[in-house]
């Protein structure tokens, strides 16, 4: 747990201006030695005594009379570069409040784009149906324009091929005549 400010956060910002960030770091510091002297040695870890150690710091943030929160060494005074305005409590129910009245915003938004959605799939639907009722009805007239051709060019072709049987037929009785004469 770092009790340096952070380089975005006031403190942080006037300690650089200042020229004096060795005064982070010995908050810093003191917050170590702090929580090494109340180690036991029958503790089995530090984390298990920083632990221990946290209600005693917020106790001690919460007498600090609202400063920024770092613990000073005994018998310092706050600078400039420590010291700030008290923090307001936040209203965590209103910002619920807020999060939730988004939350509604954005599930109506969505529900009103599904119906649109849904109203703009049943139009499509609709002109694909007619579409395709169209091009079947096309596809029977095709069907039966190719099958009359079909069975025109056999009309055809069967006269054609009578035709050449009479005219073979016919030469057939002109060659016997001429032969017999």
């Amino acid at each position: 747990m770092s009790t340096t400010p952070r380089s975005g956060s006031p403190a942080g910002s006037q300690a650089s201006k200042a020229g004096r960030p060795e005064q982070s770091m010995v908050v810093e510091h003191s917050m170590h030695e702090d929580a090494d002297s109340h180690q036991d040695t029958n503790t089995p870890s530090l984390s298990a005594a920083m632990k221990a150690k946290q209600p005693q710091h917020q106790q001690q943030v919460a007498t600090d009379g609202g400063q920024t929160g770092h613990s000073l060494r005994a018998g310092s005074s706050p600078s400039p570069s420590t010291a700030g305005p008290a923090l307001a409590d936040f209203d965590w129910t209103d910002f619920e409040q807020r999060y939730l009245d988004a939350l509604g915003d954005a599930d109506g938004k969505e529900q009103q784009i599904m119906e649109e959605f849904n109203q703009l799939v049943d139009f499509f639907a609709a002109w694909a149906a007619a579409s395709s009722a169209h091009d079947d009805e096309r596809a029977i007239k095709r069907l039966r324009t190719r099958t009359r051709h079909v069975q025109l060019s056999e009309q055809t072709l069967t006269q054609k091929k009578e035709h050449m049987a009479e005219v073979v037929k016919a030469f057939k009785s002109a060659l016997t005549l001429l032969n017999a004469a």
